[in-house]
């Protein structure tokens, strides 16, 4: 299962399944809950929608088919190898083209889970005006370094940017202002925050976690 542009040059994120690829004909085979089943997709044009997305990949798979799966991967089985490797497949393609936003992008998320904030928040301000509108709908780490330097101004403003901006259903950004809020002792504030992210999703657990620390402190 693989996260991508729904299509070339649109920027709409879709998951796609992934169950093939034929190299004689260079293309993709995935069965899609949107366009049907058995669709072919040219490697070009797959890489295209994949690379904005940092190339994120889930592997579904049967137990008995662990050892095979293990041997595939066997070098992004730790979750801090695969960072390192987006990273460094990141910085070479920002070299290859420089006009190309994406690889400056996916260096600041990659940035953000290798735990250098500074520099994740560095990389998103060069591409920022070039990005794609929905560009944080779908992968928000360049707000989460901004809350974890403490520019909580900056963080606010995006979400709220993204929050007014068709995208009310945000669990993830009211759970991101809770924290914030949180961090500067407004704990009611925090708790409309937490309340918002399960409003519009009963199964997202962090917030629900947050609201029961909440009752019990």
């Amino acid at each position: 299962v693989v996260k991508t542009w729904l299509h070339v040059d649109e920027d709409i994120g879709h998951f796609r399944i992934v169950r093939g690829f034929d190299e004689t004909k260079q293309v993709i085979i995935q069965d899609d809950s949107y366009e049907g089943p058995n669709k072919k997709i040219s490697y070009y044009d797959f890489l295209s929608m994949w690379q904005p997305f940092n190339y994120a990949y889930i592997i579904v798979y049967t137990p008995e088919q662990n050892d095979l799966v293990e041997a595939i991967i066997a070098g992004e089985l730790e979750e801090k190898v695969v960072w390192q490797n987006a990273f460094a497949r990141a910085q070479k393609e920002a070299e290859l083209d420089l006009e190309n936003v994406y690889p400056l992008f996916n260096m600041s998320t990659s940035y953000y889970h290798l735990g250098d904030f500074q520099k994740s928040v560095e990389a998103y301000e060069r591409v920022e005006a070039k990005l794609p509108r929905r560009m944080l709908w779908y992968q928000i780490e360049p707000i989460q370094a901004y809350k974890d330097l403490g520019n909580y101004q900056m963080a606010f403003q995006i979400a709220d940017n993204i929050l007014e901006d068709g995208n009310r259903a945000f669990s993830e950004l009211y759970q991101l202002r809770g924290e914030i809020y949180l961090a500067q002792g407004d704990k009611d504030k925090a708790k409309q925050e937490f309340e918002l992210a399960v409003l519009y999703n009963q199964n997202f657990e962090p917030a629900k976690a947050s609201l029961e620390s909440l009752l019990n402190n």
